[in-house]
């Protein structure tokens, strides 16, 4: 996730796109959001559902605020997955000649 950028509105309003903001006002206005989705088999949510969501937008310097803090652990959460999938490949890998006795610890 990163800061996504700003710019003005045609009312000269500053605005500022984050991923991470959108990411998180999305989830928090799930129920919201599916209440009123349609589908037997997938649930489908058409544009005129989602323009009927209220949604509080901060002021641009509080989203960026936000942004700020929540980047580093989104950074942070991708490089344990990383370090995880690689631990989860070494086990794999070293525990199939530890039980067959190939290896032995010391």
């Amino acid at each position: 996730m990163s800061l996504g950028n700003s710019g003005t509105n045609g009312d000269g309003t500053q605005y500022f796109r984050s991923s991470s903001f959108i990411y998180y006002t999305v989830k928090n206005s799930l129920k919201a959001i599916t209440q009123d989705a349609s589908g037997s088999t997938f649930k489908e949510v058409s544009g005129t559902v989602l323009k009927t969501v209220k949604i509080c937008l901060p002021a641009s310097d509080v989203v960026e605020q936000f942004t700020n803090k929540v980047d580093s652990i989104f950074k942070r959460q991708d490089v344990l997955g990383q370090e995880n999938q690689q631990l989860t490949q070494l086990r794999d890998w070293l525990l199939p000649i530890l039980m067959n006795g190939q290896v032995t610890v010391v």
